[in-house]
């Protein structure tokens, strides 16, 4: 909401929505000006500025504000978020998958381009000048867990350009992941206010930014491998066992295997990175048709079939009929004749 009023996110052009940060500032900044003001001391805490409650609840909290670039006559900096805790102003400047950005001083216009850090600090040193405030403290907010360290040098080398005198120490680093640590440990907040934090970490989980990889945890890594070597000798060959004496029974009765050249087990395909749990063998199971049923011939419809199926995640035997769909190569063939008039209906 907050990225579309401050013109950051187009509703017309909904492609944008994957490829900006701003998205994630809007979301991410925006719920903390509605959090307790605790949420955002222990922001700036987590970028070693410890602030104290008082000037936690009397903070103003910017998203996208303007400010006049003094040396640059009529060229305005709009970083992502300035937030003032008493005297001191700290620039959150946020990215996803991009890259900071380079600035040419209009005044040397041969010379080597400024970090955009480096811009952004010395506006709004000058704006806080004004203000009476403090220097500000300019925070890099990244999605990968290395440390920015190549653009906080470069950062720091450049600002002594604008701003000379600057101390080098201006510069942090703030990762998502952090935030989510912090807004994750977020104590007594009431049930609308735990809600917000939860909606906001799902969404940080979908934006991979949630969390990095801190290792494992001994125990649980040997608690995987036992329950692998005791399914391997126990649990599996007991399965096959139930799933030919199943098949037995069931040939008695007229109900053959699904696909009677191939008796496999079923399984669970894909491992994909954005779904952890298919990591995990979840299931085991086996296809089944009545042979007095219409046989299924061609592609759609092959793989309609009576299962049993054991739930390993859920302990449960589960029996039902499995209805897939036709899938995308079975439908293209079929598009040709109506993508003419999809063409005219999308104009």
């Amino acid at each position: 909401m907050l990225a579309e009023l401050h013109g950051k996110f187009d509703p017309d052009r909904p492609e944008t929505a994957d490829r900006s940060e701003d998205l994630l500032t809007s979301a991410v900044f925006g719920a903390v000006r509605h959090l307790p003001r605790a949420a955002l001391a222990a922001l700036c805490a987590a970028i070693g500025l410890p602030a104290d409650a008082k000037a936690a609840r009397a903070a103003r909290i910017l998203l996208w504000p303007q400010v006049p670039m003094p040396k640059w006559p009529g060229k305005v900096i709009e970083p992502d978020v300035i937030v003032v805790v008493g005297r001191q102003p700290v620039v959150f400047e946020a990215k996803l998958h991009s890259p900071f950005g380079l600035y040419l001083d209009p005044n040397e216009p041969s010379g080597q381009p400024l970090h955009q850090l480096a811009v952004q600090y010395a506006a709004v040193s000058a704006w806080a000048a004004g203000e009476r405030l403090l220097p500000p403290v300019v925070a890099a907010v990244t999605a990968p867990p290395q440390r920015p360290s190549i653009d906080l040098a470069r950062a720091s080398h450049d600002v002594t350009r604008l701003s000379r005198g600057t101390s080098a120490d201006v510069f942090r680093w703030l990762p998502w992941w952090r935030i989510a640590e912090v807004l994750d440990g977020l104590p007594e907040l009431r049930v609308h206010e735990r809600t917000l934090v939860d909606d906001l970490l799902r969404y940080m989980e979908k934006k991979g930014v949630r969390r990095v990889f801190t290792g494992f945890q001994a125990e649980d890594y040997w608690l995987i491998s036992a329950a692998q070597r005791v399914a391997g000798d126990r649990v599996y060959p007991q399965v096959r066992t139930f799933v030919e004496d199943l098949a037995a029974v069931l040939d008695s009765d007229q109900i053959g295997w699904s696909q009677p050249g191939c008796r496999s087990m079923w399984l669970p395909l894909g491992a994909s990175t954005s779904k952890p749990t298919d990591c995990t063998r979840g299931w085991l199971g086996a296809q089944f048709w009545p042979k007095a049923w219409p046989q299924r011939h061609g592609r759609l419809g092959s793989n309609l079939a009576l299962y049993v199926l054991f739930d390993f995640l859920n302990p449960a035997l589960e029996v039902g009929l499995s209805i897939p769909g036709p899938g995308v190569a079975a439908v293209q063939p079929g598009w040709p004749d109506h993508l003419p008039n999809l063409v005219n209906a999308i104009h």
